[in-house]
């Protein structure tokens, strides 16, 4: 833990000695050895440099999608910008695909990104066989989709903000969980011998089971706790394989009554009743979730349902925020003096 801490505030520290050009950085650190790429391109330059367990750092600004192909761990500075919090914005430009053809990639983890398309995770150029292990994406926001395209397992999605989080009836899922999350749509088509876990999370649409095809129908049987469901929908139906959902401690206006479906101390109210900070769900930056009446409305954990309760609703990524630099030239050798505050 104390070398990734290193790691990272070195990263920054070179971040912040190339801000002043207000060129966009990415800093590639590979154990001691530390190097800068600038411009657009920079997180293709290191993401072509790096191997497997690197650290890419990225400075604010926009940089060109690339197709993550290694274990490395990206950070960026944020989704959105808070000056009170010290983040900016990390914007990912285009779509961005994860995974290796015919491998599985493991140990992949993104925070503090913006991306203004789709992110294919398990998939490169439509492979279904780019399969995923142990991949975090944290505070990130994807303003599309999230698509699952091959088997993963070990999958984290943690306080992010999402369009919707889509597999397909043939993908297996081990081991998904989506925590603190806001998600715009819905959490739909895995495998029925998937694992998948939504906790925490405020999910627009909870599922559509409409006429819009037998596909939608083949989906995993999710277990769904401190949950608030704000869209229309249901959980299974005569048509599909992935019955037996369990819901618990969960909030909705109404429940479905879906076959098989186990609901467990749930809350039948309107969630947009229940904030402190707003009379609706609708998302926004300032946005906090508290309840006004957290001791209420209590979730499986003994937090509060939502993403307020669990790990919180907390958008600032780890990257270190630099707190004072001094640099000093002694003949060949540079000196540099600083203070780094890793946040959490």
């Amino acid at each position: 833990m104390k070398k990734l801490l290193l790691m990272l505030a070195f990263s920054a520290i070179t971040v912040a000695m190339w801000a002043q050009s207000d060129v966009m950085t990415a800093t590639l650190q590979h154990g001691n050895t530390t190097s800068v790429f600038k411009g657009a391109s920079a997180l293709t330059q290191a993401h072509n440099a790096a191997v497997d367990g690197d650290v890419i750092t990225l400075s604010d600004g926009t940089f060109t999608a690339t197709n993550i192909t290694k274990s490395v761990t990206i950070y960026g500075a944020g989704f959105e910008k808070n000056t009170e919090t010290g983040t900016a914005i990390t914007t990912i430009n285009g779509n961005v695909y994860i995974g290796v053809a015919n491998a599985i990639l493991s140990d992949v983890k993104l925070e503090g990104l913006y991306f203004t398309a789709n992110v294919y995770a398990a998939n490169i150029s439509n492979s279904t066989t780019a399969q995923l292990k142990n991949f975090t994406m944290k505070k990130c926001c994807v303003v599309s989709d999230l698509l699952f395209n091959s088997n993963v397992e070990n999958v984290n999605i943690l306080q992010c903000k999402l369009n919707s989080i889509k597999g397909t009836k043939t993908v297996i899922a081990n081991g998904l969980l989506v925590a603190n999350c806001y998600i715009v749509n819905k959490v739909f088509i895995f495998s029925t011998q998937s694992n998948v876990l939504l906790d925490h999370s405020i999910i627009g649409s909870y599922y559509n089971n409409g006429s819009s095809g037998a596909d939608e129908m083949n989906y995993s049987a999710f277990t769904w706790t401190n949950c608030m469901l704000l869209g229309g929908g249901g959980y299974s139906s005569p048509r599909s394989t992935g019955k037996n959902c369990v819901v618990k401690n969960c909030v909705s206006s109404g429940w479905s009554t879906d076959i098989g479906v186990t609901y467990e101390n749930c809350y039948t109210v309107n969630p947009g009743s229940l904030f402190a900070d707003a009379t609706n769900a609708s998302y926004t930056e300032n946005r906090t979730f508290e309840l006004i009446a957290p001791e209420t409305y209590v979730g499986t954990d003994g937090t509060p349902v939502g993403p307020s309760g669990g790990l919180g609703w907390n958008k600032v990524p780890a990257t270190p925020v630099v707190k004072s630099l001094d640099l000093e030239v002694n003949g060949n050798t540079l000196n540099v003096t600083y203070e780094a505050e890793v946040r959490q």
